[in-house]
């Protein structure tokens, strides 16, 4: 059984989904300096970059279906910005989360009851 990947999340005043796609794993992974798992390791202790927010913001919108490219880096350029950091940040957190685990309930799926 399959679990979901899609977590939704409000920014820029609207709900939107993001999911991030197999095909753009190594993709994403080279922009991340390092491996999904690691990269979620950084997102939860704090330590990103702005770029690493974009990065997965932007990949997760384009797998969810929600923009085209050129659409997705537009609106992350508007939403990543000095006061909205954290919020992207715990959606890009978030984000990486529901590819490892899954979503369930809105909530990551670790299997702990």
């Amino acid at each position: 059984m399959s679990k979901n990947t899609t977590y939704t999340a409000s920014l820029g005043g609207e709900a939107h989904d993001f999911c991030l796609r197999a095909s753009d794993l190594q993709a994403l992974e080279f922009q991340l300096n390092g491996g999904i798992p690691a990269a979620l390791q950084r997102f939860i202790g704090r330590q990103w970059k702005v770029h690493e927010i974009k990065t997965v913001l932007t990949y997760g919108l384009i797998g969810a279906g929600e923009y085209n490219a050129r659409d997705a880096g537009s609106f992350v350029e508007e939403e990543v910005i000095p006061g909205n950091l954290d919020v992207c940040a715990q959606i890009a957190t978030m984000t990486l989360g529901a590819l490892i685990y899954g979503i369930k309930d809105g909530k990551l799926d670790i299997g702990e009851e």
